[in-house]
């Protein structure tokens, strides 16, 4: 609005206009504008007013200023004599009354101070409907994103499904007591798990096994470790950069000497990749040597990581390390540690948001790596390659629905059979139902059994917490040459172990804070 008050202005003759033909009447609005005619050669003055108005005989031409003034100037209308400015005279049968024209000029038919009191008023309409309509989408968006994590004002609650309750499944709600997360909302679902992300890593013999949690409470990581004893509180790991909300996991150990190394992988606040190293000694008494970001920026922070160890744990020489991640364009990355880490590598593959990751390395059938994850359509992807060569897609594949991967968590392990002939590799997940499902397959051979395990469907593994929930295994062969595999998830708020030793399952309690 102003810019067209400006150009109007602009357009407006900034001198004083030539006399107007004397047809044309004298009027009172705008700038006065005499019209001048001759008389006999003495160029007096007549000016031509509205009807029933006395004029003077030898009423003084009218002086203009620019039109952008408010008012005429009578002072320098005023002529050699000390006549005033322009005046209009009055008779209403008594003393003439002079007074002098101040009205300003008009646009639009409007004056240029009711305009601009208008044009102000109207300014801060618009700002005022503006600011309120931002403040109100910020609000309304705080308000969803808070019911999505279960933070806002509402009744909803996470329930914990009982052991032997075949329907309680994981969903979010903001209307029902009763319902627990579904795996909408991505990330956000998944910070609200009691333990978003674990990690599980060993070595040495007699194996020493260490357990990474992340605990959405406080956003902490803690380490538990089992040895010959039975598990062991570590404690809170010490972490100067803190994790993302629901970050993923990853872990890798090996004996060097004396000394138990491990690494920790996370990622961060800021979407960097970070590396925590430890050494350990006796059991559980560790040195922690300080965080290292490894990716400055750039990976995904809704996807998992996963690490794949190649060389004998029970050695430090020739200990190689592979590390998975997504990065912000969804598409897979791999990082080689041999002596030190490489920059990172794309191998070309396109992950689904959300998915999980998980590599195991065999060194039983031909040194063959293992990767699986969801691509974008949902798909369950399983890659395998022989060191040296691409990855080529294996045909691992969920055929029933109801065991379909869900998102966030993937957990792999080789383990060899109880009579130590043949080596399985399986994968395993918390399905929509609740229950632990896998593939499964003997590792040197081509079929996968592409539905829930015996186990599962025997209810040797009671229902998980969360659809999509933390979870790990790991396999070995212990020291006395008996076949070992440990399954780990949160059942009923307590993270648990279901360990098969001696051919059969035990179940045992490791945490429940």
């Amino acid at each position: 609005m102003p810019e067209r008050i400006l150009t109007n202005n602009k357009n407006q003759n900034l001198r004083p206009p030539a006399p107007r033909d004397s047809s044309i009447p004298h009027t009172e609005d705008r700038w006065l504008q005499p019209a001048v005619t001759d008389d006999d050669g003495n160029n007096a003055p007549e000016v031509v007013v509205d009807p029933g108005k006395e004029v003077k005989p030898e009423q003084e031409k009218e002086h203009y200023i620019s039109p952008d003034r408010a008012k005429h100037d009578s002072t320098a209308a005023a002529d050699a004599t000390g006549s005033p400015g322009p005046r209009a005279v009055q008779h209403d049968g008594a003393a003439a009354t002079e007074t002098t024209d101040t009205r300003g000029p008009r646009f639009l038919g409007f004056r240029r101070r009711t305009l601009l009191i208008c044009l102000i008023v109207l300014i801060l309409v618009i700002i005022g409907a503006v600011v309120g309509g931002v403040l109100g989408s910020r609000a309304s968006h705080h308000s969803e994103s808070a019911q999505a994590s279960g933070l806002g004002a509402s009744t909803s609650t996470i329930s914990t499904p009982s052991a032997t309750s075949a329907n309680s499944v994981q969903s979010v709600s903001t209307s029902s007591s009763t319902s627990s997360p579904t795996n909408t909302g991505g990330p956000v679902v998944k910070a609200a798990f009691k333990y978003p992300s674990i990690a599980i890593t060993g070595s040495g013999l007699p194996r020493i096994t260490k357990l990474f949690t992340l605990h959405s409470s406080n956003n902490s990581v803690t380490l538990h470790i089992k040895n010959s004893s039975g598990w062991q509180a570590w404690g809170e790991v010490s972490l100067h950069v803190p994790p993302f909300k629901g970050s993923p996991l990853a872990a890798a150990s090996w004996v060097d000497g004396n000394f138990d190394q491990i690494r920790l992988y996370y990622i961060d606040e800021n979407t960097e990749l970070v590396e925590l190293a430890a050494r350990c000694q006796n059991g559980n008494e560790c040195d922690w040597n300080g965080e290292k970001s490894l990716v400055r920026e750039g990976a995904s922070n809704t996807t998992g990581l996963s690490i794949s160890q190649w060389g004998n744990t029970t050695t430090a020489p020739f200990i190689q390390l592979r590390l998975y991640y997504v990065d912000d364009n969804n598409y897979l990355q791999q990082m080689n540690y041999n002596g030190g880490w490489k920059d990172p590598v794309v191998p070309g593959q396109s992950v689904g948001e959300n998915s999980g990751l998980a590599s195991i390395a065999d060194d039983d059938t031909n040194t063959v790596e293992r990767l699986f994850y969801s691509d974008p359509n949902g798909n369950f992807i399983g890659l395998r390659r022989n060191p040296g060569h691409a990855f080529a897609l294996t045909d691992v594949w969920f055929t029933n629905t109801a065991y379909k991967p869900t998102l966030y968590n993937l957990a792999t392990c080789l383990y060899p059979s109880t009579d130590l002939s043949e080596s399985y590799l399986t994968v395993k997940q918390i399905v929509e139902d609740g229950s632990v499902a896998e593939a499964w397959k003997v590792a040197s051979q081509g079929d996968w059994a592409t539905e829930a395990s015996a186990d599962a469907i025997a209810a040797n593994w009671a229902r998980a917490d969360d659809v999509g929930g933390a979870i790990a295994c790991t396999g070995w062969k212990g020291a006395n040459g008996k076949a070992n595999q440990l399954l780990i998830y949160s059942i009923g708020g307590t993270m648990t172990e279901y360990w098969l030793h001696d051919g059969t399952w035990t179940q045992t309690a490791i945490f429940d804070t």
